[in-house]
């Protein structure tokens, strides 16, 4: 009795950053994100708008000259995949702002 069949860790809130917690406008930007895209078409290398960049490793720029696109996981920008030229066109990868 009181035990839950279901599997709470995926719940479990220690998994976010506590730096993120903390920071009222990245959770109120990717809630908001998180309900609108909720029932939308999920598309190959579909990142999410809201609270990028908000950590940076130091081998960001040399990474980006290199023609990295990057994709964002709990908060860091991590390298997803280099384009085949070596530049990035920034049209088709821009990461754009959140609105």
């Amino acid at each position: 009795m009181g035990l839950s069949h279901f599997v709470q860790s995926l719940l479990m809130y220690r998994r976010f950053s506590p730096q993120l917690c903390k920071n009222k406008e990245w959770a109120k930007e990717r809630s908001h994100e998180a309900y609108a895209k909720n029932y939308s078409i999920v598309y190959k290398n579909d990142e999410p708008l809201a609270g990028r960049n908000q950590f940076l490793s130091p081998f960001h720029p040399r990474l980006a000259a290199a023609g990295c696109v990057y994709q964002e996981r709990q908060g860091w920008e991590r390298p997803g995949y280099f384009t085949q030229s070596g530049t990035v066109d920034p049209v088709n990868v821009q990461v754009l702002p959140y609105e």
